[in-house]
């Protein structure tokens, strides 16, 4: 039993850093995990919190260089998108 507690530390640990992958065209790939509690603060919360709730987020963002005349009105901007669970 506390072999699997060690395993399942052990993979959610190795998720605790940021994996960022990027090229050389300005698009960049993020891929988040995140780890917490809910509180049951309100008693319309019907269900029972589970002890640990986790999620992940991956992240495509876009570096715009100029090829529309709004990039440059807009000092280049960079634009997104996530997926979150």
């Amino acid at each position: 039993m506390i072999y699997k507690k060690l395993i399942l530390i052990s993979i959610f640990n190795s998720f605790i850093f940021n994996i960022i992958a990027q090229n050389g065209k300005g698009v960049s790939i993020e891929m988040n995990s995140h780890f917490g509690k809910i509180v049951k603060h309100t008693p319309k919360l019907l269900f029972t919190p589970p002890p640990l709730s986790t999620g992940i987020e991956i992240h495509t963002n876009w570096q715009l260089y100029g090829q529309k005349e709004w990039h440059q009105w807009q000092r280049y901007p960079s634009v997104g998108a996530s997926f979150f669970y």
